[in-house]
């Protein structure tokens, strides 16, 4: 036997336009009291309804200029940027056009403003020397990861690591280059380790942070463009090839400081850097090609102890023998018998 619930649930199902709502019936009821109450108002004040034609053409009208304008728009945008002379192309307006490029150039201003440093010379313009006198090369250097390793001790906080014989690199560097730090980390924190590393300020010409790199696909990137320099006398020391990948061929990416005290690669970077200072080599991306652009103070150093064999071999040869055997005392005593 069905209950009163069960009739309930198959008339609904019977009849899906049922309304069992008292609430929706009501405001059903007022709506069409409202339709009647404005159609009786019309009727009485002719005006009203030609205001709501004009209001309701002058909506179109704005629809169709807004629209219109804002294909004019982006058309005259698109010839600033792909052709040549605009002004010949179909659909050019000049006064469009102007708001077009009025526009991209604030866009252009305040995305330049919010990815690239805030001045176009990091370092000064290079004074004229007397005549004899030549400009040192420019040699920019990474803190972390390359010169310092941090990390993080609990309940003590933050703990740098130097790498090894940093200081006596640091201490060398100034007599052959012009030396500059351009870190990725920020500038308070450069500042800080480039006060503690040269405290009288003798050691580095300028230190920048990640403010003064540009931004580029979610990170920081090393523009040298920056360092009002010739790129032909540049050279970056870094352990990250991404954040200079526009001038690979000016960097010595050298393995990454993880904070172990065994590491001996700034020892013989130095030796490949005193053979980049001397004056006979022009162009220092063509003198590290030779020797690859990642570790390449390995290849040069196994260069130098080739050419130093070569060297022993040559002399123990014709008349660089007999010279070396004339010294020999053995060789003394034999001709005096």
């Amino acid at each position: 036997m069905l209950s009163k619930y069960s009739i309930r649930a198959l008339t609904l199902l019977r009849f899906p336009r049922y309304e069992f709502s008292q609430q929706q019936q009501k405001q059903r009821e007022q709506q069409d009291d409202w339709d009647e109450r404005t159609i009786e108002a019309e009727e009485a004040n002719p005006t009203l309804e030609n205001k709501e034609k004009a209001f309701s053409y002058f909506r179109l009208f704005s629809r169709i200029f807004w629209w219109t304008t804002s294909a004019l728009f982006g058309y005259n945008l698109y010839l600033n940027n792909y052709k040549t002379d605009p002004t010949q192309e179909l659909g050019y307006q000049k006064q469009i056009n102007d708001a077009a490029k009025y526009c991209q150039d604030q866009y252009q201003a305040f995305y330049d403003f919010m990815t690239k440093p805030a001045i176009d010379k990091l370092l000064p313009d290079i004074p004229e020397l007397p005549f004899g006198y030549e400009i040192p090369k420019t040699l920019v250097l990474n803190i972390s990861g390359t010169l310092l390793h941090m990390d993080y001790v609990f309940g003590v906080g933050g703990e740098i690591k130097r790498r090894n014989g940093l200081q006596r690199f640091l201490e060398k560097l100034p007599k052959m280059y012009e030396v500059v730090i351009l870190s990725d980390d920020e500038t308070m924190f450069t500042q800080q380790i480039t006060q503690k590393l040269d405290p009288t300020r003798q050691i580095f010409a300028g230190a920048f942070g990640r403010e003064s790199m540009v931004f580029e696909k979610g990170r920081y990137i090393r523009d040298l463009k920056y360092i009002n320099r010739p790129l032909n006398r540049v050279i970056v020391l870094d352990s990250d090839p991404e954040r200079m990948y526009q001038y690979q061929d000016n960097g010595i990416f050298i393995k990454p400081f993880d904070g172990k005290q065994n590491d001996e690669v700034l020892k013989d970077v130095l030796l490949l850097l005193e053979h980049l200072s001397k004056p006979q080599i022009k162009d220092v991306r063509a003198e590290l090609r030779k020797f690859g652009n990642f570790d390449p103070q390995i290849k040069y150093l196994d260069e130098v102890k080739a050419r130093e064999i070569n060297i022993k071999q040559t002399m123990n040869k014709g008349f660089f023998s007999i010279m070396n055997q004339r010294k020999n005392p053995q060789f003394d005593q034999s001709r005096r018998q």
